[in-house]
């Protein structure tokens, strides 16, 4: 049978204090103040996220690699690097990467027109 400590009982037992969920303690039950939540929850739904997870994986691949193809496009017909950076997810610098390993040459020096 279990039985209740008080507060003055549970702190000489414990030689190093330590947090704990409630101001009960339970003889033989260090798992109760490790884990609030039975384990089996908690796994359970590790489980279910990383399933989720690793189904959204795909589809997000598949919308980056239509974000750098948009992000090429736009590039190549003329609009300009900083435009296209305020525009798309990716860092000027990411874009510009993208852009030298894809064959788009660098803006020219010196001042930008502005469009605005």
């Amino acid at each position: 049978m279990k039985t209740l400590l008080s507060f003055q009982e549970t702190e000489t037992m414990l030689r190093f204090s330590v947090a704990q969920q409630g101001i009960e303690t339970w003889v033989s039950c260090a798992r109760g103040l490790r884990y609030p939540v039975a384990m089996a929850d908690e796994r359970s739904a590790l489980i279910a996220a990383t399933r989720r997870y690793r189904q959204t994986e795909v589809a997000h691949d598949e919308a980056r690699e239509q974000a750098i193809q948009a992000v090429l496009a736009a590039l190549r017909a003329g609009v300009g690097p900083t435009e296209v950076e305020r525009l798309s997810p990716f860092t000027g610098a990411y874009i510009r990467k993208i852009a030298r390993e894809n064959g788009i040459p660098p803006a020219a020096p010196g001042p930008k027109r502005s469009d605005a």
